[in-house]
């Protein structure tokens, strides 16, 4: 065992880590989970599927390319926690690593994306929260494709409430008119990956995109780090 390995096995003894998921004990090369729990992961495997779900949900409500999630959304479930962890403990490097397992499922794609864009806060979400984990998501496909992120060109105008609770038809109207494209600068030409969390009707994602559309782009594909699953 060289020195450095040693000094690792040293600092998991002082600061022992632990899987987000089992809570068993981590080994020095594993990350976030256990190689166990990691293997459970409850993936979508949208990238492998010619019927996908998540695109059929967003059809005819808005122009759409492509549509990809990494994780399945249960109630109870694995994922529920992760994305708790993500949205309310703060766990900026569970975020990014997310994106980047999904970055990874897709890389294939990775040519047909000129521009990330994370599903944005309002300012006061924002200040209250202290950073967008959509943001954080999206730095994770930016480490391993190197694709620039674009952080201030899509806002969020209208403190909404939280859609958390809301109802399906109260979600829809919950978002209506409360993102505006300040990016007028970048072509209309360019591919854009909108990068959001979790997707459940698809309100937020749908009001996103119409606002690209509406700006005039229409090459628009969206990335989350997990959905509800639809058939």
């Amino acid at each position: 065992m060289n020195t450095l390995n040693i000094f690792k096995a040293f600092l998991e003894i002082l600061f022992p880590r632990y899987c987000i998921n089992c809570k068993d004990a981590l080994y020095h090369k594993e990350i976030h989970f256990c190689t166990l729990c990691r293997i459970q992961l409850p993936k979508t495997k949208l990238w492998e599927m010619k019927y996908n779900p998540l695109k059929k949900l967003l059809k005819g409500r808005c122009e759409l390319n492509d549509a990809y999630s990494l994780l399945v959304f249960q109630q109870t479930g694995i994922t529920q926690k992760l994305m708790h962890e993500i949205k309310y403990n703060r766990n900026k490097k569970l975020a990014q690593y997310l994106g980047m397992i999904l970055a990874k499922h897709i890389e294939f794609k990775k040519e047909n994306f000129d521009y990330l864009i994370p599903v944005p806060l309002h300012k006061k979400k924002l200040k209250q929260r202290g950073y967008n984990q959509a943001e954080e998501i999206a730095k994770g496909f930016n480490q391993l494709w190197g694709t620039e992120i674009l952080k201030n060109h899509l806002v969020k105008i209208k403190n909404n409430v939280s859609q958390t609770t809301q109802s399906r038809i109260h979600k829809f109207k919950n978002v209506e008119d409360v993102y505006a494209w300040n990016g007028n600068s970048i072509q209309k030409n360019k591919s854009l990956l909108l990068i959001d969390d979790v997707c459940t009707t698809g309100a937020t994602l749908e009001s996103c995109i119409l606002t690209l559309n509406k700006a005039g782009y229409t090459n628009i594909s969206i990335a989350t780090a997990a959905m509800v699953f639809m058939l």
